[in-house]
């Protein structure tokens, strides 16, 4: 849990973001401090310091973890567990995660590799543009995602919707 120690007012902090925003310095519960976006906090995308978070993933998900992991674990997170901040945008409105990806992530990143995964340049999974298309239910599957540069989805969602 973040509590708050010193709000920093409306500023513009260049390694954190480009826009001028209100930002805080933080607390953590292990007493570890770090300054986020207030409005991260306040929407609950921000609810440990760094060094939490990245224990939680060591927990969660192993000692040598990848982005590539992370990622799959949001997904299937955000698709399948009722209790995840994400999961009435995704799986309280019928979004799914395959079975074949959910019970074994080396078949996930199989199917990642051979479709252009890369974590340079950036690229997101998605799971909408088929769903568009073929006038269906949206779906994490080898079926219904694609991998596409994260700058390309952001421009083509916003085209489109």
């Amino acid at each position: 849990m973040l509590t708050l120690l010193d709000d920093m007012g409306i500023t513009t902090i260049p390694s954190k973001s480009k826009t001028r925003q209100r930002y805080g310095n933080y607390k953590c519960d292990c007493g570890g401090t770090e300054v986020f976006a207030t409005s991260l906090v306040k929407n609950g995308y921000r609810v440990q310091c760094a060094k939490c978070d990245t224990q939680m993933y060591i927990d969660v998900l192993g000692e040598n973890y990848s982005a590539l992991k992370k990622t799959w674990y949001h997904i299937k997170d955000r698709c399948h567990n009722k209790d995840s901040k994400n999961y009435p945008k995704y799986g309280g409105k019928g979004i799914f995660m395959c079975q074949e990806w959910r019970d074994d992530f080396k078949v996930f990143e199989k199917w990642a590799i051979a479709n252009g995964y890369t974590e340079e340049p950036k690229v997101q999974f998605d799971k909408d543009f088929k769903a568009w298309a073929l006038d269906k239910t949206a779906e994490y599957s080898p079926t219904g995602t694609i991998i596409i540069l994260a700058g390309k989805n952001a421009e083509l969602k916003r085209r489109l919707m």
